[in-house]
């Protein structure tokens, strides 16, 4: 960031954890070969989580669309000119 004269900023995926189960069933049925793979092991690394402080955190919310997220992230980005 300082190289490059621009702002740090970092992207916090969430979602419901209902959102979570649903996902990690499928992960587990499909054969995906995440190393989280039940909702104990999520909300164990989830327990590690702190806020960073002295950056921009977007916080995304996964249960919308890629399409909307994805708008959503380059409509933050653009005035930096980044993308």
């Amino acid at each position: 960031a300082q190289k490059t004269r621009k702002p740090l900023v970092c992207f916090l995926l969430q979602a419901p954890d209902e959102t979570i189960r649903q996902r990690l069933a499928i992960r587990n049925k499909t054969g995906d070969l995440s190393n989280i793979r039940t909702f104990a092991q999520y909300a164990e690394i989830r327990t590690r989580y702190q806020q960073m402080t002295g950056v921009n955190v977007v916080f995304v919310d996964t249960t919308l669309s890629i399409e909307t997220n994805r708008q959503i992230v380059f409509n933050i980005l653009a005035p930096y000119k980044i993308v």
